[in-house]
């Protein structure tokens, strides 16, 4: 299995870390674990250094550090550079974030940097994973400015619903869709799961986010990589598709959109 987004180098997992990444060995699972902030995409990139075969990392400035961030030139310059390291495989997770502060109040810092983001991503010719929470009209506005430059984007932890996945997908890039354990929530999720049903199966991903969003049966603890087969699990059966079958297609697919 693979899980395409998560924070495993983060300090939630300091104390057993080394632990979880041998059950992930035994397991077979690998992983993206995916920056935040320079500094914090930086250890994620030591982690996949330290862990060649299982782990690839990120460079990414998220929309909640949007405003503590200056990417003066010589700052995007640090940052491209960083970003061409052999293990980064895609930057991000970069986007829009309305959920905490108003448009008003940080719209303008949060474009800056997705901006930035994706002229990095076009340049390198890596994959953009981005955060969209309350935002999905800023989102596709600004994404519409990009067409026809050959973008692929990874739309982190999908919320929305089966229209905006067809509109989104409609924009004239390579759009994935990665689903949480969101998806095995009870309460509120039917457009959610409605649209991991409907994802064209080639450009379905799925991701813990670990240590956040817990799955069904564990909410409530820690979410861990080893998690993703219980949302490997649901989306087989929101699809009716065996698990076995569905894994070999979600490799391939997570594979396919990391270059690996």
């Amino acid at each position: 299995m693979f899980d395409t987004h998560c924070h495993l180098h983060s300090s939630e997992f300091d104390n057993d870390r080394e632990a979880i990444i041998k059950n992930l060995r035994s397991k077979d699972i690998h992983l993206v674990t995916v920056g935040t902030n320079c500094e914090d995409s930086d250890q994620a990139i030591y982690l996949a250094e330290e862990n060649p075969e299982i782990i690839w990392a990120t460079m990414g400035v998220h929309p909640h550090e949007a405003t503590e961030v200056s990417f003066c030139p010589q700052n995007i310059r640090q940052f491209s550079q960083r970003a061409r390291h052999s293990k980064v495989v895609a930057i991000g997770e970069a986007g829009f974030d309305f959920h905490y502060n108003s448009k008003e109040e940080v719209y303008q810092a949060q474009e800056d940097i997705f901006r930035c983001q994706i002229e990095i991503a076009l340049d390198l010719k890596k994959p953009l994973i981005i955060h969209t929470r309350d935002s999905f009209e800023e989102t596709y506005n600004l994404l519409a400015e990009y067409q026809g430059q050959e973008l692929t984007v990874i739309y982190h932890c999908f919320t929305g619903s089966p229209e905006w996945v067809s509109k989104l997908s409609s924009l004239d890039n390579i759009s994935y869709f990665s689903f949480s354990g969101i998806v095995t929530f009870r309460n509120k999720v039917e457009e959610i799961q409605a649209s991991a049903k409907g994802v064209p199966i080639d450009r379905l991903l799925i991701e813990t986010d670990s240590p956040y969003l817990a799955p069904v049966p564990y909410r409530g603890l820690r979410n861990e990589p080893t998690f993703l087969s219980t949302i490997l699990e649901k989306i087989s059966e929101l699809r009716n598709i065996p698990c076995e079958e569905l894994e070999r297609q979600l490799d391939m697919n997570s594979r396919t959109v990391f270059q690996l």
